[in-house]
């Protein structure tokens, strides 16, 4: 943990390596038992902690709107419409997690 992704080094951004330390995890502040179920093609939403901001929504696995492409995934549904904001206020993120409705 140097505060550096060391990605393309054999090794160093896996499971067993705490995904270099945490420094390749894209959610720090994912507290959970299993790191290797975020992410993993599964909503773990009846999981403690997975299917939460901090965790990404399991990493996308528990996010509704797949297609969704926005600077920041927390805005949507967060109670606040954000239709100033480019790409919340679409079809393809559900007008704002509904926010916008």
């Amino acid at each position: 943990n140097d505060g550096t992704c060391d990605d393309t080094l054999s090794g160093y951004n896996t499971i067993e390596c705490g995904w270099d330390g945490g420094d390749c995890f894209e959610y720090p502040k994912c507290d959970v038992a299993d790191l290797s179920k975020v992410n993993d093609g599964t909503c773990d939403d009846a999981l403690s902690g997975y299917n939460t901001i901090e965790c990404g929504w399991d990493g996308g696995d528990c996010f509704e709107y797949p297609k969704c492409d926005v600077a920041d995934l927390s805005k949507v549904n967060d109670g606040t419409c954000d239709d100033a904001l480019p790409g919340y206020n679409t079809i393809e993120c559900g007008f704002d997690g509904g926010d916008c409705l």
